[in-house]
């Protein structure tokens, strides 16, 4: 069963608030800028590509856009190129306003796992074991490192951080018993939400809500379908994760906002607990703490 932890999470945001407000007056943290952890329904973009001021702006200024997913590290994202923000540019984007999901590119799909693309495997350059108990470890391993690394970019221990594990062969259940063994490795470390971000179809998503410890929360991308929403995803039932815990990444590679990443920009649907800029809900007059999806059905503004 996927947990629910609505009034804990209230609890440990108001004193990560303290906490901020505290440091923040006695002038002692070197560290971004941090913001309250908060609930938003609202549109968000992610990009591995790293942004200028000006890309934020314009990302943010007339747009539906509140939240921003950044590649904050991890092995497979060193290994493509999508390079970690500095923190002049997070306090900077905060400042704007922007509200953060931060993304841990790290291990993918055991070597003869890898998704078949134009009728060749493709194996990731950072890659998990294929014996379970080795990538159960690795998933440790992994959430330690995103740990420190969300610590030292100024985020709070009720934040989430995001695994992205991207689509794999799944017709060999060897591969299928290494990556749930890893995603379960990962979200058995305390002192933050454990994300993970997949494919709803091709990284088995719903896996996940049956493994020993599911993920705090789930980030699908399913391009396309059932736009500007979390829900009636056909891969992952909507009983699963529904207390405030889905993002959905419904559009990919979008130029409609002009900005100089050469890769363009995701557009995502957020109904999940997240790091907030600007983009703070009051959790009281939250509807969808009852689990029911009709409190939340689609994402604030129009549809991009």
């Amino acid at each position: 069963m996927v947990r629910h932890r609505s009034l804990d999470r209230l609890v440990r945001g108001m004193t990560a608030l303290l906490a901020v407000v505290t440091v923040a007056a006695l002038s002692i943290s070197s560290q971004p800028a941090e913001a309250a952890s908060g609930y938003t329904d609202h549109q968000g973009v992610d990009a591995c590509d790293y942004p200028s001021t000006t890309d934020l702006n314009a990302l943010w200024n007339g747009t539906p856009f509140w939240d921003f997913g950044y590649y904050l590290g991890g092995a497979e994202a060193a290994a493509v190129g999508c390079t970690p923000w500095t923190s002049s540019t997070l306090t900077n984007a905060r400042t704007l306003g922007w509200g953060f999901t931060p993304i841990w590119d790290d291990l993918q799909a055991p070597t003869g796992c890898g998704p078949i693309i134009n009728g060749k495997r493709y194996d990731f350059a950072a890659r998990m074991s294929i014996n379970p108990t080795t990538s159960y470890n690795q998933g440790v391993a992994s959430a330690n490192s995103a740990l420190s690394a969300m610590g030292g970019a100024g985020f709070g221990p009720d934040d989430t951080v995001w695994l992205d594990l991207e689509g794999y062969d799944r017709t060999q259940q060897s591969c299928i018993n290494a990556v749930n063994a890893y995603v379960n490795g990962w979200s058995t470390t305390a002192d933050f939400d454990a994300g993970v971000y997949g494919s709803a179809s091709a990284s088995g998503v719903s896996d996940w809500a049956h493994i020993a410890h599911p993920p705090f929360a789930v980030w699908i991308a399913d391009r396309n379908i059932n736009l500007n929403t979390v829900w009636n995803d056909p891969f992952v039932s909507n009983s699963y994760w529904v207390y405030d815990q889905r993002m959905h990444q419904y559009r990919t590679s979008q130029h409609t906002v002009k900005t100089s990443m050469p890769h363009g920009y995701d557009v995502d649907c957020l109904n999940t607990w997240a790091d907030q800029g600007s983009n703070f809900d009051d959790e009281t007059n939250e509807p969808n703490e009852s689990g029911s999806l009709s409190g939340d059905p689609a994402c604030d503004g129009t549809t991009q």
